[in-house]
């Protein structure tokens, strides 16, 4: 693995020669309410309105431009080389991914392009679509307060590259230099107003019978990489910090040791014959299911590791 620092932008490169493409994330540690951030991703639909909504619907607007700007029309696309741009949010990490042909120069352009749409005190409008469509009430002073937050957040942000690419230390950090001076996030206006909103509630509309798990990072991608193998069809949803497979919770009761027992075929099928676990980053990234330091994790496992962890989760 190639790793390089530079003032705004930590960056990690993988190889695997298992794909013919690579995908590209941009890694942001944020604290936001995961439901609404789902509910404008159309994963699922909250009960309410939680704390932190507003910071979500300024972190969704920056998404939404970043996808604007790199594959939101076929001129878009045509200069950045990307047709779809992704977002998730795991383990307190927002995850935007985009994936392409393995050629640096392309990359370093799209990173580019992705870097100069960060502006998050210039997306009101975005912002405000987004809050009505979750209920609330969309105020200027709270989207200025919401947009300094997302932007302290984002002072630093990581950068990882996985999949079938040629490159150097040398050459990474020239990417990283250059891609660093697209990034002015600019400062939030004011008057600034913190949200009023101090809603505590359960979020998941369908929480009460799906089976949920205080599950998240690398853990919670090889359980839903298990399930989505073995009861194909059951969605299967890591929102931050828990994970939820939408199944009748006794229903998966009486489905679980079964599950349990097929753990070690499935190991020795699915992953045993594997020339590198660098592709499990790249499934990770590509799906937005894990952040960069969890798809790191996801790369230094060993076989007998996956089976003990998937064998405690069931």
């Amino acid at each position: 693995m190639l790793s390089v620092n530079s003032k705004k932008i930590s960056g990690k490169l993988l190889t695997t020669k298992i794909v013919n493409d690579v995908v590209v994330s941009l890694c942001i540690k944020s604290k936001l309410d995961a439901c609404s951030l789902n509910t404008l991703l159309n994963q699922n639909d909250c009960k309410c309105m939680a704390k932190g909504y507003e910071k979500s619907a300024v972190m969704f607007a920056v998404y939404l431009s970043i996808l604007d700007k790199l594959s939101g029309n076929p001129l878009a696309v045509k200069n950045s080389k990307v047709a779809r741009v992704d977002m998730g949010y795991n383990n307190g990490v927002v995850i935007i991914s985009w994936k392409m042909k393995g050629v640096l120069s392309h990359v370093r352009k799209s990173l580019g392009i992705a870097m100069s749409a960060i502006k998050p005190a210039s997306l009101y409008s975005i912002y405000a679509n987004s809050v009505s469509m979750l209920g609330g009430k969309p105020n200027r002073a709270v989207f200025n307060y919401s947009a300094a937050e997302v932007i302290s957040d984002m002072k630093h942000l990581d950068v990882m590259i996985v999949g079938n690419v040629k490159a150097t230390e040398v050459k990474l950090k020239d990417l990283l230099t250059t891609v660093e001076k697209k990034l002015a996030l600019g400062d939030a206006s004011k008057p600034q107003t913190k949200s009023s909103n101090d809603n505590k509630c359960e979020n998941d509309s369908n929480e009460s019978s799906n089976v949920v798990m205080k599950l998240s990072g690398w853990e919670s991608f090889l359980l839903t990489d298990y399930i989505n193998t073995k009861l194909k069809g059951v969605k299967v949803l890591t929102s931050d910090d828990k994970t939820t497979i939408h199944m009748d919770q006794n229903k998966y009761k009486k489905m679980k040791p079964k599950l349990k027992s097929g753990v070690a075929d499935f190991i020795t099928k699915k992953y045993g014959k594997l020339p590198d676990y660098n592709v499990l980053a790249y499934m990770g990234l590509s799906n937005t299911n894990t952040g960069c330091d969890d798809s790191v994790k996801l790369t230094k496992l060993k076989t007998k590791d996956i089976q003990s962890s998937l064998e405690k989760l069931l």
